[in-house]
C-alpha cells in the first residue's frame, strides 16, 4: 500500500514530481535491496548536486512496482491538491495503464472534486457523510474552544449546523 496525504498546510510537497518519489520512496522500503537502477540515479544526482527529474522517478517508480502484482494507491484529502489537475490524473492514469502491475487506486475527497473521478475512469465512487452524534461532538468540541457569544445561542448554532437549519442571530 502507498500513502500520500495532502496536508492544506504543506502546498510545497503537492506537486506530481514530490508525490512520484514518496511513492518510489515507499516501495524501496517494502523491497529487501535496493535496485541497481536507483543507485545508479542517486550517485549521478549526488554529483552534480541535482534532484532527479520526474521522468527518472517515473520510470524507477514503474521498475520497482512490476515487482510487485498489485499495488493500492490511497491519496487522502485530495481536494487540498492546488497543482494541476490534469498532470496528476496523466500521472495517475500512467499508472494504471502502463504497468504489468495492478494499481487499485483509492481517493479521499470532497464532494467538489468529485470530476476527478470521471477523468480517472474510477469503477465506484462511495459518497460518506459524517454521524449527526459524530458531527455535533466535533461542532460542540470546536466550539468549547473558540466560542465568544451567547451561550445560549450555542445550542442553537449546533442543532442548525446539524440539522442544517437556519439561524437568525440577532445581537
Amino acid at each position: 500500500m502507498l500513502f500520500f496525504y495532502f496536508d492544506y498546510k504543506d502546498q510545497t510537497n503537492h506537486t506530481v514530481d514530490k508525490i512520484a518519489a514518496n511513492f518510489l520512496k515507499q516501495l524501496l522500503c517494502a523491497l529487501d535491496y535496493i535496485p541497481r537502477d536507483v543507485t545508479t540515479l542517486y550517485d549521478d544526482c549526488t554529483k552534480r548536486s541535482a534532484t532527479p527529474d520526474f521522468a527518472s522517478i517515473s520510470r524507477l517508480l514503474d521498475s520497482c512496482a512490476s515487482r510487485f502484482s498489485k499495488l493500492y494507491l490511497v491519496l487522502d484529502a485530495l481536494d487540498e491538491y492546488q497543482h494541476s489537475q490534469k498532470k496528476l490524473v496523466s500521472f495517475l492514469s500512467h499508472l494504471k495503464d502502463a504497468n504489468r502491475t495492478c494499481y487499485k487506486i483509492i481517493c479521499t475527497t470532497r464532494p467538489h472534486l468529485m470530476d476527478l473521478a470521471d477523468d480517472l475512469h474510477a469503477i465506484a465512487t462511495f459518497q460518506i457523510l459524517p454521524s449527526n452524534p459524530d458531527l455535533k461532538f466535533y461542532i460542540n468540541s470546536r466550539l468549547e474552544d473558540e466560542w465568544q457569544h451567547d451561550e445560549d445561542l450555542k445550542s442553537s448554532v449546533i442543532q442548525a449546523l446539524t440539522e442544517q437549519k437556519e439561524v437568525t442571530y440577532v445581537p
